[in-house]
């Protein structure tokens, strides 16, 4: 089941987001710092109207609930008054998760499909996300959901 999250979600979100947070700071600790993901910055964020965060879920037993994934997507509007971009509302993934003994059944994949929803439903033109090239498994599973190439970032280190 995918839910929006809630504050007391703070300590599974936490793991997760610590989680995404190592792999990318241990294959470039050059740009990436290691993962701090505090409950005051989780309140602010559940707290801004352009931020959504929910949570896949399932049953352990008949009184509890296990998180299995999340996704937070914050939501761009670029306005008239921007010298690049057309006036248009954006929705984009800034991180999402599966626990690891979870990977593989799909989560990722329904909440993303969660999160195209919702952002057809909040009124954003289309869905972004960034991806580091050392994560394979997470860009095919987006190319495989449809998701395409919208620019490249290139670096030269001096």
């Amino acid at each position: 089941m995918i839910r929006k999250a809630t504050p007391a979600d703070f300590y599974s979100i936490s793991l997760l987001v610590k989680s995404v947070g190592n792999m990318h700071h241990e294959a470039r600790p050059d740009i990436f710092k290691a993962p701090a993901f505090s409950e005051e910055i989780y309140m602010e964020l559940l707290n801004n109207e352009c931020v959504e965060i929910f949570v896949y879920e399932e049953s352990i037993n008949t009184t509890e609930n296990e998180i299995l994934g999340f996704c937070h997507m914050s939501f761009f509007d670029y306005g008239e008054n921007q010298t690049v971009y057309r006036d248009v509302v954006v929705a984009h993934i800034d991180s999402m998760g599966v626990v690891e003994k979870a990977q593989r059944r799909g989560i990722g994949r329904a909440l993303l499909e969660y999160a195209r929803e919702r952002a057809k439903l909040s009124g954003a033109e289309r869905l972004q996300l960034s991806v580091c090239p050392f994560n394979e498994n997470a860009s095919k599973m987006y190319e495989n959901m449809g998701f395409k190439v919208m620019h490249t970032t290139m670096e030269r280190k001096l």
